[in-house]
């Protein structure tokens, strides 16, 4: 499957998962069982993707919790650099609209830079994503690294971007946040300096993540 196929699949997945849900909650008989739907099957019958555009390379959508907005990353094919912004659009009844380049957000970047990995509250008030940024280390050397932060809703437009911070940004790698819908926890991946624990993969220099969690406490501090 193309990569422009994904945000079609998501939305699918997202309705099916929706509708067995609302099933479970409102049939009181446990004898009767929802019918097996092909999701594959239901893609190609309909071919209406959400949203697809030739001249742009669309992934890592996040929706909001009434199903309305979708915040996406998006590239425009032909660039000389992969360079990968922040999108959002807005459903009206059955009907998607044209995709908005985030420019706020994508602004403090440039032509090489990565913004990329949204996600999104459940009532949409609070966007999580990664960029890169370039910091001064003590010694004066400037390294570029990428770090999570979050930006506020306002009206039709979103806050400039605010850093996370410690415990959750550190001098390593940081990307992919996802947060819950109660908002309490957020998960996110982050450079693993101890590598694989396969002692096989350990004898290969490489570059290893891992997932971790952070959870809010009572005064509402990661």
């Amino acid at each position: 499957m193309s990569v422009k196929g994904v945000l079609t699949i998501f939305l699918i997945t997202l309705g099916l998962s929706y509708a067995n849900h609302t099933w479970a909650q409102t049939n009181s008989n446990p004898l009767v069982q929802p019918a097996v739907v092909d999701s594959m099957a239901f893609y190609n019958a309909t071919k209406k993707p959400a949203i697809s555009d030739p001249k742009m390379t669309e992934y890592a959508p996040t929706i909001q919790g009434d199903g309305k907005t979708i915040i996406f990353s998006g590239s425009p094919s032909g660039t000389k650099h992969t360079k990968y912004n922040l999108y959002q659009t807005t459903r009206t009844g059955d009907t998607w609209g044209a995709p908005v380049e985030l420019t706020k957000l994508n602004s403090l970047t440039d032509s090489s830079d990565l913004i990329n990995g949204p996600s999104l509250s459940f009532d949409g008030s609070t966007l999580y994503f990664f960029r890169a940024v370039l910091d001064t280390l003590a010694d004066g050397r400037k390294v570029t690294n990428e770090e999570l932060f979050y930006s506020i809703r306002e009206k039709d437009t979103w806050s400039a971007p605010i850093r996370m911070g410690a415990p959750i940004n550190s001098p390593d790698y940081e990307s992919f946040p996802s947060i819950s819908a109660d908002g309490s926890t957020l998960y996110f991946v982050r450079q693993n300096k101890e590598g694989p624990r396969d002692r096989d993969l350990r004898r290969i220099p490489q570059f290893c993540t891992s997932i971790y969690r952070s959870v809010k406490d009572a005064n509402g501090n990661w």
